[in-house]
C-alpha cells in the first residue's frame, strides 16, 4: 500500500506542479511560475527542508508543515479551495494528462464524483485534505482505469 500510496502522490503532484500556478485568465504559466508558487507555498507552510526532502522523494510529508504545503500547491491547482476537496478543480487539473481522450475524462469525473462523497464538500482541518484526497484516488482510482507505476517505496 505505501508505494501505491506514493505512486499516487507523485500523480498527483505532477499534474498540480504542471498546473499550479494560474493566472486570472486560466492560461498555464511558466516554470518560473511554478517554482514560485513552490517557493511561496514554502513560506507560508513554514514547510522544513524535510518537508521538501519528502516531496523530492515522492512522498506525502509527515509533518503538519509538509501537508500544509501539499495544500497550498492543490489550492494553487485547485485541486482544493481553501481546504475543500474540489471536484472539478481535480478535473480541471488532471485532464490534460488525458490527452483528449473523453472516456478517461468521463472516468476521471467518476472518480472526482466518488471521492467528493467519500471526502466531503467541507473544510478538511489541519491540513489532511491532501491525505485524504491521495487515499481516496488511491483507492479508487484502478476501479475507473487510474493506475500509477510504482516507486518501489
Amino acid at each position: 500500500m505505501k508505494s501505491t500510496y506514493a505512486s499516487i502522490f507523485l500523480a498527483i503532484a505532477l499534474f498540480s506542479a504542471s498546473l499550479a500556478a494560474r493566472n486570472n485568465r486560466k492560461t498555464l504559466l511558466d516554470a518560473g511560475d511554478h517554482k514560485k508558487v513552490l517557493t511561496d507555498c514554502r513560506t507560508k507552510s513554514g514547510a522544513t527542508s524535510a518537508d521538501m526532502e519528502a516531496i523530492r522523494m515522492k512522498r506525502l510529508p509527515d509533518t503538519k508543515t509538509g501537508r500544509c504545503l501539499v495544500q497550498c500547491i492543490f489550492d494553487s491547482a485547485r485541486i482544493m479551495d481553501a481546504g475543500r476537496f474540489s471536484k472539478g478543480g481535480m478535473v480541471v487539473a488532471f485532464t490534460p494528462a488525458l490527452k483528449g481522450d473523453l472516456t478517461k475524462l468521463g472516468k476521471l469525473r467518476q472518480l472526482a464524483e466518488v471521492c467528493e462523497k467519500e471526502i466531503g464538500t467541507g473544510v478538511v482541518g489541519n491540513c489532511e485534505g491532501p491525505r485524504r484526497i491521495v487515499e481516496c484516488v488511491t483507492k479508487h482510482g484502478e476501479a475507473y482505469g487510474f493506475s500509477y507505476a510504482s516507486t518501489n517505496m
